[in-house]
């Protein structure tokens, strides 16, 4: 056994909900070895209901650590606070390793405040690319991969990126999609059943998220989703949980109440078990996430992603996933549904088990003996 003098502090760093089903699992996994002390630091980017560190105690974590407050402000603002708090916390909790998930903006400004203080910095889910840097999530990928020291990646096709773009081998391991550790470990017969009950669904039923901001903050294509949207409710249920900035959105157009006349049930955001185990039962999903391409290829449910690219290729290649623009999204619905049965994806070490292999590849990297 590692003797407590060699103990490796590792600090997770979430800031956003995608980011807590990322760092809960291998959270978990890290509590269990006997070298590691895991430790969660929250950058509070994301603070309504459902959408921040409340979530970590559905996913079996009791305590989300330290929380790092950021004030109202632009981007600059609130980057420079996420630096800052970041920087001022780390540069006194004496870490072996920082690592940081995803794309948003708290895990740049995380990487950015590791590396100002020379220590090692992991980057789960390396290598995805779009290819579009007007993504500010593109950005933010290029930029933690260019600094990290150890990359773990998704799927092929980040460790093809990586190896394009110069990585040394040593420096990249091939662990999964971390993802479906939450999501393997969140799916429950009886919370779908109560779902049904609760929602008063006895049919088939569309699921839909719509948040990024290509869409949102462009009345044109906001409009045609959901003139699509509408023309679907006239066809099936659609449940839409609203992101906070989706529902602003809808009102600055005005069709809010249009939507809730056509027959689409808006509803807020949901909370993760709830809303895996939903997505889990319909007959199709429309989506503007990244998260959800993935979700809804594991569970071979047909997805359809409102987006001009994506950083998940592997999802249309392998799994159920298909592009679609406002303009050509009604006829890719009705494309669909006239589908019987999903396409099922075969994509390798999404399995369950990443959170195991990323904790083995931390402890290659900072050299832990057992």
């Amino acid at each position: 056994m590692t003797d407590q003098s060699s103990t490796k502090r590792i600090i997770l760093v979430a800031g956003a909900r995608p980011n807590v089903m990322k760092i809960a699992p291998l959270y978990r996994a890290l509590q269990q070895t006997s070298w590691c002390d895991p430790e969660i630091v929250f950058i509070e980017q994301h603070y309504s209901r459902n959408m921040g560190k409340d979530l970590f105690a559905q996913l079996g974590v009791e305590s989300t650590g330290t929380v790092i407050e950021l004030p109202d402000g632009d981007f600059g603002t609130r980057f420079g606070a996420m630096v800052e708090g970041f920087f001022r916390y780390a540069s006194t909790a004496s870490p072996s390793l920082i690592l940081v998930p995803g794309d948003v903006d708290t895990s740049l400004a995380a990487a950015i405040a590791t590396k100002r203080l020379q220590v090692p910095l992991a980057h789960l889910e390396a290598g995805l690319r779009s290819f579009d840097r007007s993504m500010p999530e593109e950005i933010n990928r290029l930029a933690i991969d260019s600094i990290s020291d150890l990359l773990l990646a998704t799927c092929e096709d980040s460790l093809r990126h990586l190896e394009a773009e110069g990585a040394p081998a040593e420096q990249v391991e091939f662990v999964g999609n971390i993802m479906i550790d939450s999501l393997v470990a969140t799916l429950d017969n009886d919370i779908q059943k109560g779902i049904r009950k609760s929602l008063a669904i006895h049919d088939e039923f569309a699921l839909v998220t719509i948040h990024r901001p290509s869409n949102t903050e462009d009345d044109i294509r906001l409009n045609m989703i959901c003139d699509a949207l509408e023309k679907l409710a006239k066809r099936m249920t659609v449940l839409f949980p609203l992101h906070p900035r989706t529902a602003q959105a809808l009102n600055r157009i005005g069709r809010l109440d249009a939507l809730k006349a056509s027959g689409i049930r808006l509803t807020e955001n949901q909370p993760y078990d709830d809303f895996i185990n939903l997505m889990s039962l319909a007959r199709l999903v429309i989506t503007d996430s990244g998260g959800l391409q993935e979700e809804t290829s594991y569970l071979n449910i047909p997805c359809l992603t409102v987006r001009e690219n994506t950083e998940r290729p592997c999802t249309i290649s392998h799994g159920t996933n298909r592009l679609a623009t406002p303009q050509t999204l009604s006829e890719l619905i009705q494309a669909t549904l006239q589908q019987p049965n999903a396409v099922k994806s075969d994509l390798p070490l999404w399995d369950g088990q990443t959170s195991e292999r990323c904790v083995d590849a931390l402890g290659r990297f900072l050299k832990v003996t057992i």
